[in-house]
């Protein structure tokens, strides 16, 4: 269940949550399970500073945690696949983000990480930066 780790009616975490932060937050960022990824972003906006948008993502991305990333090449996929359709960060469009990725990460094995880079890379612009060094005669 989406969101399942989150207490969405107090401020206060639940007791499994204080536990697994008590045991380090790197293992409770290793044990949440990837297919709530929103559910985790969601506890960082919460619980965190500064983690909200795609600053959340990038940094557990930076941790080694298997996230997408909410680009906006990525965002214009899922919009012409018609997987989202309104606000980008609205708990509807996250969740039905969330199952599209979890489809199809069952369906082709790769990691979400893969998954969201493949997308970003295979729609919108995209640019190699490349030095060119020309002599003038």
């Amino acid at each position: 269940m989406l969101y399942e780790h989150t207490n969405e009616h107090t401020n206060e975490h639940t007791n499994e949550q204080q536990s697994e932060l008590n045991n380090g937050f790197a293992q409770f960022i290793a044990d949440w399970p990837s297919s709530d990824i929103i559910g985790l972003w969601a506890y960082l906006k919460k619980h965190g500073q500064r983690l909200g948008g795609n600053t959340g993502p990038y940094a557990l991305r930076l941790l080694g945690k298997d996230t997408f990333i909410l680009s906006s090449d990525v965002e214009a996929y899922l919009r012409a696949q018609k997987i989202i359709d309104g606000g980008l960060q609205s708990k509807k469009s996250l969740t039905s983000i969330q199952s599209y990725f979890n489809q199809l990460q069952q369906e082709s094995g790769y990691s979400l990480t893969q998954l969201s880079r493949l997308i970003a890379f295979a729609s919108g612009d995209n640019y190699v930066q490349v030095d060119v060094h020309v002599e003038q005669a």
